[in-house]
């Protein structure tokens, strides 16, 4: 098949998309709990380790301490609020294939002068395999100075236990965001994206929003990346195919369903972008974010 002949068959319009569209995010919880001893935990399900990119989110919900005062067990005491913001979520996109690493940083409650109540080696990620990971390891439990209330009021309490709950949510996707957005009217960019896996014969659906409305675009498809200045702003793909006239509606929005053609090889590379006819760009024009997708 030529390469030509590939994005004809590629790009032609196809029927709607099924409503379980692939490359859907999968929900990791994790809940555990260490004594002092290290912690491992792996995801009951995994994504796809070969993806060009992984879009994951990671959360630590809650961190409680159990503490025990005079050989009196009390707790446990939720001590969230006391652990620096940006230990306790994150948020991104990450080039493939796995492994990746979404955290790796030591964890210390509280901050330094004060003497260590908490401390762990913390490890979020993705491991070769697709599957989700959390470990803590080198975990040390100290004293926390804590009002147990009643009699007692506050102290300086023995940790015994410390239970981290959090949260991955992750997207396996052969899709790159490869920036280099124009803005047009009012300063706004058109957005460029990609669903599918790029397996033979499954569908795909590529999305413009954001554009001006009721205005014409043109879709730029390469089989390399060139970003070479034009009108104002930079042209990502090399211009081996482009379709012109694609509608943007009143919304400023159009969707092209299509289907993966069978036979590319695991790796081929498509790259795309949308130029948009708009008076409110540099040279009267706006143009999208790059994308590349990649076979799998």
């Amino acid at each position: 098949m030529s390469r030509i002949t590939l994005l004809a068959a590629l790009l032609c319009v196809a029927a709607p998309l099924a409503s379980s569209a692939p490359g859907q995010a999968l929900t990791w919880n994790f809940d555990e709990t260490t004594t002092g001893n290290d912690v491992a935990w792996t995801s009951p399900t995994s994504v796809q380790a070969n993806a060009a990119a992984y879009e994951a989110t990671f959360s630590l919900q809650t961190i409680e301490v159990t503490v025990s005062f005079i050989g009196i067990p009390f707790g446990p005491f939720d001590v969230t609020d006391q652990i620096p913001p940006e230990f306790q979520t994150g948020s991104g996109t990450q080039l493939g294939p796995a492994p990746i690493t979404l955290l790796s940083e030591s964890l210390i409650f509280p901050l330094p002068p004060e003497p260590v109540s908490v401390a762990a080696d913390v490890e979020i990620g993705i491991d070769a395999t697709g599957t989700g990971f959390f470990d803590a390891t080198n975990v040390v439990l100290g004293e926390i100075e804590i009002d147990l209330g009643g009699i007692f009021g506050t102290v300086t309490a023995d940790i015994t236990a410390v239970r981290i709950v959090g949260q991955v949510i992750v997207e396996a996707t052969q899709w790159i965001d490869l920036l280099n957005a124009l803005p047009g009217t009012a300063g706004v960019a058109p957005v460029l994206d990609g669903e599918g896996t790029l397996l033979d014969g499954d569908p795909l659906l590529l999305t413009l929003t954001d554009a001006l409305p009721n205005s014409s675009a043109a879709l730029i498809v390469g089989f390399t990346a060139i970003h070479a200045p034009f009108k104002g702003g930079v042209l990502v793909p090399d211009a081996n195919l482009v379709i012109p006239g694609l509608p943007t509606g009143p919304l400023g929005v159009f969707a092209l369903p299509a289907t993966w053609p069978s036979g590319i090889p695991a790796g081929f590379v498509l790259y795309l972008q949308a130029w948009v006819t708009d008076a409110g760009g540099p040279l009267g024009f706006s143009a999208s974010n790059g994308l590349s997708g990649t076979a799998q």
